[in-house]
């Protein structure tokens, strides 16, 4: 079929093929009789001219001649019901048939080649055969009958010889002596005893994500429940050898799509593109709803879809496709309609890496958030030790996301090793409740952030007493022998204040009795006789730095190292910044960002 244009003239060339002088054509020529009726022609057929060459340089016309022709025209139904002047008809997509294979613990034996034809190892189908590099014949032994083993036309078999080389190939049609092949294998086996074949699931491997040790297999032949990839098989390589037992069958999560649509719309014509897929994570077979997609654009994706191995899109002997894309053609002239492409459809797929767990992201290189930037540590001049921070991050936050920022700093006289050191969460001042506009992903808030005002602490058992100036602790009720141990940092509120900005941080230096400890520091926020509580800094955060009202600077910024050295500034200086999710569906997305290293 040839797609043409309204309102355009178009010629046909006859050209006999080699000059073959047997290829005949019939014409109209005004005033001769038709070989049908035997009528004589008295006009022209149509509006077209008739034109003869015998070098195919020169063309002259014939004016009173017309060449017989049929044209076959492509008539766009309306069999939708629509209004008498509107046209429609459709085409589905679906995903093809990959297969995303993870390792098992053990990883890959030897490296697989890109293009090279994968199979699952199986035991022998059918044995004693012979076959030749370059013949398409698969000739049977003494007692082999190939109409016995379950193959036809179009099957894929594996064929394999005394030398354990294999290969993939494809069978046209099977008698019960001789298997005839698309093609022709690249091995040879000419000793019946040592040639065998395999019906077992074919592919075609494509490339390794090293990240996860996923392996992504197309062309998948998995056709039912008991021919199909699965966990602990073998897979192997027919070029390379290379081969890994599957830990699993993945599937994988698309979070938004780029459509790659190659599609033709003439004027009174629209083509209307939507997807559907199986909700991430579901065990159910069920598409979304469908959602119109914009072409050449990106199309972010209120639920997050997935694209299943085809393995597991099986059920039984029905295979359930997990993607689905609708072209719905419409028209408004039965003669003219739009087209699609079939050989350049394709969506480019993203998966948003990320979730919404921030556990130990205090901690040097043991978080556990998938989506995280690290800046470069900054070293400050000489002299311009900083007391504070503030950093400044214009981000794309909508509901159900976050932005977290951390800060690892170091005081200059501090030894420890600062690539082990701590992560100190910073607290969001501006605009810490505002979110961006789900519709709108160019709605960017600026937010900033600084060091927490003070630790996080729980409240222990019983009440204390205390004097100004001393470093003693005494508790009524208190249980400082299973509560407390040295190093450990207390915090000690000063009511009627704010308890985030004036309160006491001390470490203990000993414990006496349950009634009775010491600290590292004299109380300095006066004397308590009538009993208050006693807080002890949770241990996540007791050397992250807090911002210390007590200190001759107030609210410098002051941390304890892990050799429980007490420092106050800092001359180095990082900045993580950790975004969550609670679905991968929608995420957040940072414009930029600025941190000042604050003297007070």
């Amino acid at each position: 079929m040839v797609a043409v244009k309204s309102d355009k003239e178009y010629c046909f060339v006859v050209k006999p093929i080699a000059n073959n002088p047997e290829i005949k054509l019939f014409t109209s020529k005004a005033g001769q009789k038709s070989l049908t009726t035997g009528v004589a022609v008295n006009q022209d057929w149509g509006d077209g001219t008739m034109f003869l060459s015998s070098n195919d340089r020169t063309w002259t016309p014939y004016a009173d001649e017309d060449v017989k022709f049929k044209v076959y025209a492509a008539i766009f139904k309306n069999d939708k019901g629509l209004a008498i002047d509107q046209y429609q008809g459709g085409v589905r997509l679906v995903n093809e048939d990959y297969e995303f294979v993870k390792t098992d613990a053990n990883g890959i034996n030897g490296i697989f080649r890109g293009g090279e034809e994968v199979f699952i190892k199986a035991a022998n189908t059918s044995t004693n055969l012979t076959f030749t590099s370059g013949n398409n014949k698969v000739i049977a032994g003494t007692g082999v009958d190939f109409s016995t083993i379950g193959v036809s036309a179009g099957n894929k078999i594996v064929l394999q010889n005394g030398n354990t080389e294999f290969d993939v190939v494809e069978i046209d049609s099977a008698n019960s002596s001789t298997i005839t092949l698309r093609g022709a294998p690249d091995i040879t086996e000419s000793s019946a005893t040592s040639g065998s074949l395999m019906f077992t699931p074919v592919g075609t491997f494509d490339k390794l994500d090293a990240n996860t040790n996923t392996l992504l297999i197309n062309d998948s032949t998995s056709t039912n429940s008991t021919f199909l990839f699965e966990a602990g098989d073998t897979l192997i390589g027919c070029t390379s050898s290379a081969n890994v037992v599957i830990g699993s069958l993945e599937n994988t999560t698309i979070s938004y799509v780029e459509p790659r649509f190659y599609n033709s719309v003439p004027d009174r014509t629209s083509i209307t593109s939507k997807i559907s897929g199986i909700p991430a994570g579901s065990n159910t077979n069920t598409l979304t709803t469908k959602v119109r997609l914009k072409t050449n654009d990106r199309n972010f994706l209120s639920t997050p879809i997935m694209v299943k191995s085809k393995s597991n899109e099986i059920d039984g002997t029905t295979i359930n496709k997990s993607i689905q894309v609708d072209h719905t053609l419409t028209s408004e002239f039965k003669y003219m309609a739009p087209f699609v492409d079939l050989q350049s459809q394709s969506l480019l797929v993203y998966e948003n890496i990320i979730n919404n767990d921030t556990t130990n992201e205090y901690l040097a290189n043991k978080g556990l958030a998938d989506a995280k930037y690290i800046s470069r540590t900054v070293t400050l001049g000489d002299g311009l030790d900083a007391e504070d921070l503030k950093v400044f991050v214009n981000a794309y936050k909508p509901q159900g996301t976050d932005v977290k920022v951390y800060a690892k700093v170091l005081n200059q006289a501090d030894e420890t090793d600062f690539g082990k050191g701590t992560w100190s969460e910073l607290q969001k001042v501006k605009n810490k409740n505002k979110v961006s506009s789900s519709q709108n992903r160019k709605d960017v808030i600026e937010y900033s952030y600084e060091f927490k005002d003070a630790p996080s602490a729980t409240v222990q058992t019983g009440s204390i007493a205390f004097t100004n100036g001393s470093p003693t602790i005494t508790g009524t009720g208190t249980l400082f022998d299973s509560e407390f141990e040295a190093g450990d940092l207390v915090k000690i509120d000063n009511p009627p204040f704010d308890a985030n900005t004036n309160y006491q941080i001390s470490m203990v230096q000993s414990v006496t009795s349950n009634t009775s400890m010491t600290l590292a520091d004299n109380v300095l926020i006066g004397t308590e006789l009538q009993g208050r509580q006693i807080s002890k800094v949770v241990s996540s955060e007791k050397n992250q730095v807090f911002r210390d009202p007590q200190n001759d600077t107030q609210f410098i910024a002051t941390y304890y190292n892990t050799n429980n050295e007490k420092f106050e500034g800092y001359k180095y200086v990082a900045i993580k910044i950790v975004m969550t999710s609670d679905s991968k569906a929608k995420t957040p997305y940072c414009k930029d960002f600025r941190a000042l290293a604050v003297s007070l």
